[in-house]
């Protein structure tokens, strides 16, 4: 994501599908415009919420003090203030590791490896039914986001926001669109810089 960071900023590419984390540091950094945001069930929010294994015993968010967790991306700040924000530190835990994708992190809960993971809510309901058990979860959080370089000229970038504006599911092609970026998304709607207010003031205290 840093890179795609940059690229972004610095006209390497035009156009960026960023976490909400990577574009509030592009919007910061390089002033990018934001186009529009994906909607799940007809809304542009996702969660992060705390996963476990079904029989495991681990009945809330404080039964994993002193377990096993497993995190995605080292450098995912919003990872760890989700975390922090359910009540658990990362000094709770008797070990930790970060298993890059959410998937990985839901199979090696499954498998035992670890007793508790933070999952996306859309991951946890992929595997609800081989057995994770959500615990915990963040309120509704502004979504990814596509954004574009300042400097893209208007008459583009609103061309561009038509075109991901128009994707619905119900047609092959718009199905197929959309489940390419997750298979929860629905559409688009126009996306607003203000609606990212609640992540920067999750992750500022994690920022150097």
């Amino acid at each position: 994501m840093a890179s795609a960071v940059d690229d972004l900023g610095t006209g390497q590419t035009q156009i960026a599908y960023l976490t909400p984390v990577a574009y509030i540091d592009a919007r910061r950094k390089y002033g990018v415009v934001p186009l529009v945001a994906p909607t799940t069930d007809g809304k542009p929010n996702f969660s992060l919420v705390i996963g476990v294994k079904a029989g495991s015993g681990i009945k809330s968010v404080a039964d994993l003090k002193g377990r096993r967790f497993a995190f995605g991306d080292e450098k995912a700040l919003l990872q760890r203030a989700a975390v922090e924000s359910m009540g658990l530190k990362m000094g709770d835990f008797s070990q930790f590791a970060f298993l890059k994708h959410y998937d990985n992190i839901a199979k090696a809960v499954l498998a035992g490896d670890f007793d508790g993971g933070i999952l996306l809510h859309s991951t946890a309901e992929e595997f609800k039914g081989r057995g994770i058990v959500v615990v915990g979860s963040t309120p509704p959080l502004p979504s990814y986001i596509f954004a574009v370089h300042p400097n893209l000229p208007v008459a583009t970038r609103n061309q561009l926001r038509d075109a991901l504006l128009a994707l619905k599911k119900g047609t092959p092609e718009g199905t197929a669109t959309l489940e390419a970026f997750d298979k929860a998304y629905d559409g688009f709607v126009v996306a607003d810089d203000a609606a990212y207010d609640p992540i920067r003031k999750l992750i500022a205290p994690f920022q150097k």
